[in-house]
């Protein structure tokens, strides 16, 4: 296997995926690294609008930036698909997608992934833990407004209602688990958490399918709101469904449908 380690300006990609352009990994083991004095190394690959990336075998390993980075301005996005391999990192998220397209997992191993839209498809493989423990995790009430990767402690955070990306009434993000291994994440019981931050002008709606409702974590914005001490005004609601089930919002029950 050959490796490349390499050094660079953060938020910048070792492999930058152009706009209609696709790469396969395979065979190569990919290690970014930090400049002296810098804060952040460079993604692993940065993706662009329309573009595609294939994992099939290998590895990628970063230590602050994602594995993977797609653009949150780009429509169509990315469609990422991981055979095998490994994408590790030691602070943050193997995969981070705030883009329209899809994450396919059927093999490897992925660390953790944060979402701002897009869909994920579990059939095989493993979602690994963060490398960091939860109290080593940013909070979410520090960046309610905030337009990036957020470093939060969830092997699946979902981060649903961001501003500047939802410019469609209910647009829906969608989990679907069908094979495969999740890890619950650091100090909690859910490997899924939901941040329903709501600053978009539109409603956002999250889908999962084969996820138990007790493997996902609900933050809603009110209660993001009564921790926050920045500027943040919800505008939008986010709703959930488990199999075609709202679960949140919860849906009262009428006096007539209890018979009081």
């Amino acid at each position: 296997m050959r490796k490349i380690n390499v050094k660079g300006q953060a938020n910048t990609g070792a492999i930058r995926v152009m706009k209609n352009s696709s790469v396969t990994i395979k065979n190569v083991d990919i290690e970014c690294l930090k400049e002296s004095g810098q804060n952040s190394n460079m993604y692993g690959i940065y993706a662009s609008e329309n573009s595609s990336i294939n994992i099939k075998s290998g590895k990628i390993h970063t230590s602050d930036c994602a594995c993977i980075s797609t653009n949150g301005n780009d429509k169509p996005g990315c469609i990422i698909n991981i055979e095998n391999g490994e994408l590790t990192n030691d602070n943050s998220y193997a995969i981070y997608m705030p883009a329209f397209g899809d994450i396919n997992i059927s093999g490897g191993e992925v660390q953790a992934i944060n979402m701002r839209r897009g869909n994920l498809n579990v059939s095989g493989g493993k979602i690994s833990k963060v490398a960091y423990s939860k109290e080593d995790a940013d909070k979410i009430e520090d960046y309610p407004t905030y337009s990036g990767l957020v470093w939060l402690g969830d092997t699946v955070a979902i981060l649903s209602g961001s501003n500047g990306y939802i410019k469609e009434e209910g647009e829906e993000i969608n989990i679907n688990v069908s094979g495969g291994t999740i890890e619950r994440s650091f100090g909690t019981d859910e490997p899924f958490t939901v941040y329903c931050l709501d600053t978009a002008a539109f409603n956002q709606t999250v889908k999962f399918t084969g996820v138990a409702k007790e493997d996902i974590k609900i933050v809603s914005h009110e209660e993001i709101k009564e921790k926050t001490k920045k500027s943040y005004t919800p505008k939008s609601q986010t709703t959930i469904f488990v199999d075609g089930e709202q679960i949140f919002p919860v849906i009262e029950e009428s006096s007539e449908e209890t018979g009081e």
